[in-house]
């Protein structure tokens, strides 16, 4: 008798389709990664000029809906601040490309420590007071970079997070998954040795 059966058509569909699934989703992955070292360089060729923090705070809000985080409440650094480019004058309230929103305070904390140095040693001389919607010293002077081809659209942090490398590592264990997939599919059983016989 055989000893190896055949998987059924609806398993091998299923199967198939999953590894398309990996293909896809590690060709999505190495896109990405790609489009964010684009955008890495094309905001390298910004400009810069000088202007004036005035607003700088880390807010308190309820988490997204389906967050798995496990904490209700999530913390978004939010600055304001005014520059000009030539002789006109310009408002700006994005801190860099992607503002992160995370669940620790001690996080959205750190991505205004470089433009408020002071806001770590208030954070933890009164943690409770992170848990409010603080404002800190401001009133500095900052370095705003903006787009050439609109003033207006400007941002104190040019640099994007270091995703290309994840996604890229990503991308690489998709394929490899689903290549391993498809060969463990459709690669021929050896048939068992025969029983010897006593």
């Amino acid at each position: 008798m055989p000893d190896f059966t055949p998987p059924s058509r609806t398993f091998i569909l299923a199967y198939l389709g999953s590894c398309l699934g990996l293909v896809l989703l590690g060709i999505g992955c190495f896109r990405l990664a790609a489009m964010l070292r684009t955008e890495q360089r094309r905001l390298e060729e910004w400009p810069s000029t000088q202007g004036t923090l005035y607003l700088a705070r880390v807010v308190r809000q309820p988490a997204p809906p389906g967050t798995d985080s496990g904490n209700p409440i999530h913390f978004r650094p939010e600055v304001a601040y005014a520059y000009t480019v030539g002789t006109n004058p310009y408002a700006g309230d994005r801190l860099t490309l992607m503002t992160p929103e995370t669940d620790s305070v001690e996080a959205a904390v750190d991505c205004l420590a470089p433009l408020v140095p002071e806001i770590r040693s208030e954070a933890t001389a009164s943690p409770s007071a992170m848990e409010e919607r603080c404002v800190f010293p401001v009133g500095r002077t900052v370095t705003v970079y903006y787009n050439p081809a609109d003033p207006a659209d400007a941002m104190l942090d040019r640099t994007l997070p270091e995703h290309g490398w994840p996604l890229d590592r990503a991308g690489t264990i998709c394929l490899a998954g689903a290549g391993a997939g498809l060969f463990l599919l459709f690669r021929k059983p050896k048939p068992r040795a025969p029983a010897p016989r006593t």
